[in-house]
């Protein structure tokens, strides 16, 4: 389930993203609050670490962007900006959002939004898990340090390690046990 808060100054357009969430993404959307300011958005942030930010611009107390830059490009949520217009798109863009959206949002909109979050999400994952794959791989050999100095095995034939007192001792396929 993706966490969600809006940030929006309209009143009007908040419900209508609360509409759609409800009636059409309530399995994939899960919506903890809204605010019409930063300072109370900010403190939805705080509360519930949501995965997106549904996120107005131009707001009574601020520049919507400005809630971006207290991360220092490190922010711990995906952005989805909602916009009367195009003017702040540039700016989006620069901001790295997940989408710009154009009020008022549509249903299509949202289900563009949930697609592209999964998807990002799936990447950032599996990406991961690609690397790791690779990286061993590559590695045959893995190094144990000994009394004796440094021996090198076949990374296939490690089958455990166990603790004894200071030390540890590796058994491999074939029955050796190494002491570590």
């Amino acid at each position: 389930m993706i966490t969600s808060v809006i940030i929006d100054t309209e009143l009007h357009s908040q419900e209508n993203l609360k509409t759609l969430i409800d009636l059409n993404f309530k399995n994939q959307i899960h919506l903890h609050g809204s605010a019409d300011n930063l300072n109370d958005g900010e403190q939805l942030i705080s509360l519930f670490h949501p995965a997106i930010v549904f996120l107005d611009i131009s707001l009574p107390d601020g520049d919507g962007f400005k809630l971006l830059e207290k991360y220092d490009n490190e922010v711990p949520f995906e952005v989805v900006v909602i916009s009367d217009n195009k003017e702040h798109a540039f700016n989006a863009i620069k901001n790295n959002v997940l989408e710009y959206l154009i009020k008022p949002v549509s249903t299509e909109d949202l289900l563009h939004v949930v697609s592209k979050f999964e998807k990002k999400m799936n990447n950032k994952h599996s990406s991961g898990h690609v690397l790791f794959s690779n990286a061993v791989e590559k590695i045959n050999k893995i190094p144990l340090i000994t009394l004796y100095g440094i021996k090198l095995i076949d990374a296939a034939t490690f089958l455990f390690a166990k603790a004894e007192g200071a030390y540890t001792i590796v058994t491999t396929t074939d029955g050796e046990k190494i002491t570590i």
